[in-house]
């Protein structure tokens, strides 16, 4: 999105940091960051650009040996990928036909960076949850197989979030109009 942003106005300069941390919009001085979340009340201003779909899933090889969960508390007794940036830790929750379902989990592997934890479910090391952006074409391909489709990460969607006390400047507001209409309401990651 940000090339083919580029390409149409070539005259902008950008710089992309990719980090899977909590960035500090105000301190660490960014116009724009992308949040994947709930969004919590705060002093930012929050713009959805898309909802977030997640999925669970492991390789055919990991359903192979271990089988499939039928119910979210199964995956207690599974190898999980925990990504260590997520705030509630080792628990899952799901929203399904049942509620919401709350799974404390462990596993043999944890990441910081959700491809390197999609590496590892390919390679059969155990279950994923993480958001289809990320599984779309292993999930299309057969390479990831989805279990429990009827339940739901509890996460609300993708925001772009930028600091209320400073004014948008014309090319970032552009950048934020841009990526609102490329990715909403149904993201191309979503269509499986």
């Amino acid at each position: 999105a940000v090339s083919d942003f580029m390409k149409q106005h070539e005259e902008l300069h950008v710089e992309l940091d990719l980090n899977d941390r909590v960035i500090d919009v105000v301190d660490e001085g960014f116009d724009l960051v992308v949040r994947i979340t709930k969004m919590p009340d705060s002093s930012l201003i929050a713009r959805k650009i898309a909802p977030l779909r997640v999925v669970i899933c492991a390789s055919p090889e990991y359903w192979k040996k271990h089988g499939k969960p039928r119910h979210p508390s199964d995956l207690s007794n599974h190898d999980c990928l925990l990504y260590t940036y997520l705030i509630s830790g080792n628990e899952w929750s799901f929203n399904g036909p049942d509620g919401v379902t709350t799974v404390k989990v462990s596993g043999k592997f944890k990441a910081n960076n959700g491809d390197a934890l999609r590496s590892a479910a390919r390679n059969g090391l155990g279950v994923l949850v993480t958001p289809t952006f990320i599984t779309h074409d292993d999930l299309k391909t057969g390479l990831l197989e989805p279990v429990l489709v009827d339940y739901h990460d509890t996460m609300s969607g993708i925001y772009l979030v930028y600091p209320h006390n400073r004014h948008l400047s014309a090319k970032v507001r552009l950048f934020v109009d841009y990526l609102v209409e490329r990715f909403s309401p149904n993201p191309p990651w979503d269509e499986l």
